[in-house]
């Protein structure tokens, strides 16, 4: 829901790094999603300046964006922005076009290895889980089942997590096993004997063997 200057280079004392997008000409590069290179002269004298307060804040006159593509959709913009009249010959915009898609090679690549690293975890987690479970002592299944629910709620950072029977016609489900996170209420006690047909989803996942 934010604008947000990631990277930058000389600018102005004061300028706000995260803002609010609409109106803003960085904003219009990344929604078009074109693969070509947006020039906007005399910024003062163009519709911008009632939605850019930057325009007239900093007294700019032209500005060059490029858009950055992750997976061919445009997630930001590379912009040069100038006080002065400034027009890009053809090798500028070449090398903007070279930067704006080098930058989106990385973000590429950083997407992929915090999947990588995500993938990881996850597995270290379930084989935590599954070494606990073959351990366990028959007193202690229910003890287990509840720190099982506490790990995979704090890895995938939800408030909650908890386990659903139904009965044996799939008919109704019943909240079995929950975690909470610190300054949540507990439903354990709200969500028994619940109507299948209130829970559509997820009746039809445990018909499916989902």
């Amino acid at each position: 829901g934010k604008l947000s200057t990631l990277g930058q280079w000389n600018i102005p004392e004061g300028f706000n790094i995260k803002d609010n997008p609409q109106g803003r000409i960085c904003y219009d590069v990344i929604q078009k999603n074109e693969d070509v290179i947006l020039v906007v002269h005399d910024l003062m004298n163009s519709p911008y300046t009632k939605t850019d307060p930057n325009i007239t804040r900093y007294g700019l006159n032209t500005y060059i964006g490029y858009p950055v593509r992750l997976s061919g959709e445009s997630v930001g913009s590379l912009c040069a922005i100038y006080k002065k009249e400034f027009t890009p010959n053809q090798e500028d915009k070449e090398i903007i076009g070279i930067i704006a898609a080098a930058i989106g090679v990385e973000e590429e690549r950083r997407k992929i290895r915090e999947n990588l690293e995500h993938r990881i975890k996850f597995e270290e987690v379930i084989t935590s889980i599954s070494t606990n479970f073959i351990k366990i002592e028959s007193g202690s299944v229910n003890q287990e089942i509840s720190r099982a629910l506490e790990t995979i709620g704090r890895f995938v950072g939800v408030d909650r997590s908890y386990i659903f029977l139904f009965n044996n016609n799939l008919t109704q489900a019943s909240n079995t096993y929950e975690w909470c996170s610190e300054g949540i209420e507990p439903l354990i006690d709200k969500l028994q004997d619940i109507p299948a047909e209130s829970l559509p989803w997820f009746a039809q996942k445990v018909k499916k063997f989902e």
